[in-house]
This record gives structure tokens, sequence and C-alpha cells, in this order.
């Protein structure tokens, strides 16, 4: 995962590559968040805080199907998977056997166990 940043190391990230996330509010549409190369973020915590590509999301998915050992320890993995309260395992949710998690900014990640696929959109826009 080579383009996967936490706001302070967005400077090497060309501006042009960042998205515009939108929003919704009394049927308007507006624009919530542009990267701006000047701007100041300290907000690196996972709930809002992380850039990634598509392509990314895609690996880190595909290696929670896969769980191989090589990133996290393949008991962490069945654990992150496990049931750990109704419907939710650690940082996913879990339903029909498969897992889910949705980002801030109206990204959302899904993978299947059964058939090994895995959806990554990346909408950027939330009403």
């Amino acid at each position: 995962m080579n383009e996967s940043f936490y706001p302070r190391f967005l400077a090497a990230v060309k501006p042009q590559r960042m998205a515009s996330v939108y929003r919704q509010r009394n049927g308007e549409r507006f624009l919530y968040f542009r990267y701006e190369p000047g701007m100041i973020t300290r907000n690196d915590t996972p709930d809002g805080g992380l850039f990634c590509t598509a392509r990314d999301l895609l690996r880190f998915c595909q290696m929670f199907l896969n769980n191989e050992g090589r990133v996290l320890a393949r008991e962490s993995v069945r654990q992150m998977l496990r049931e750990q309260v109704p419907g939710r395992g650690l940082g996913w949710a879990l339903e029909n056997g498969g897992f889910a998690h949705a980002g801030s900014s109206g990204a959302y990640v899904w993978g299947d166990p059964n058939t090994g696929l895995v959806a990554v959109l990346l909408i950027q826009y939330s009403a």
C-alpha cells in the first residue's frame, strides 16, 4: 500500500490526484472538502483521516481474504472477522459471511470470503 497517507504526509501527493468530497444539506449540494497543499490537518485517526487509492484499498481487503499472515498474523485476521458484538468484528461490519467498512467521505469496501470477491467504491459524495 504505497498510496495511502495520513494528512501530515500528503505533501508527497500531487494535488490533482486528490478528489473533492461533496455533501448535501436541505436538498443543496456543497463542497465539503477539497485538499489544499498548504493546509494543516491534525486528524491522524482512521475515522476520517486516512487518504487512500482504490488499488490500495483492494490490496487491504484482499489481505483479509487471503489471510497469509504476511502483514497481520493469521489469528489477528480471524479475530477481526469474528463477530465481537452483534454484526460487528474489529473494524468491520459483518453480514451474510462477508465484511464491510464505510469511510467518512463516501468510500465503501466489501469482501466476501465465500466467493473471493472484493468491491471498492470511492463515491466521494455523501447525502
